[in-house]
């Protein structure tokens, strides 16, 4: 079973890490786990349950979740996104339309913004090539002067 340390739960729910950690001394998310140390840790089990009376934190979850599994910024994120939704986060959504309107919504904005990144990356790419050939340009263009001037010493030469 996964456990979440305070930082991990304060990237799932949006929340400071001293609200998290407000909420484990008051009780609020159980602190059961045997894990040394200073951190308090959270297993998804009790997550779950916190983030399910907590409506605010679960939706601020579920945003958070699918809006950084979706980018793929973060590994951690897209595991606890599978994790969370896998063991019971998903249930907070209200109907089976709800359910697939945000899945389709999650891959939608994932397949966009892949789409996105690979659009700025091509761009990126040209506007290099483009700065390339303005130098290549100039460079053309000055040894086009010289030759003119050269071409109109020999003539006024005569």
């Amino acid at each position: 079973m996964k456990a979440y340390s305070v930082k991990e739960i304060s990237k799932i729910t949006g929340a400071n890490e001293e609200t998290v950690r407000r909420w484990f001394r008051s009780g609020k998310l159980p602190n059961n786990l045997p894990i040394q140390g200073k951190d308090k840790y959270a297993s998804e089990l009790d997550l779950i349950g916190f983030l399910r009376n907590s409506p605010k934190y679960m939706r601020s979850a579920i945003d958070n979740l699918s809006n950084y599994a979706s980018e793929n910024k973060d590994s951690f994120l897209i595991g606890a996104a599978i994790g969370l939704i896998g063991g019971g986060l998903i249930a907070f959504l209200s109907d089976e339309k709800e359910i697939k309107s945000e899945v389709e919504k999650a891959v939608t904005t994932s397949a966009l913004n892949k789409e996105i990144l690979l659009s700025e990356n091509e761009i990126n790419a040209k506007v290099s090539q483009i700065e390339r050939l303005q130098k290549e340009i100039e460079k053309e263009e000055e040894y086009l002067r010289v030759l003119k001037i050269k071409k109109e010493e020999i003539v006024n030469a005569k």
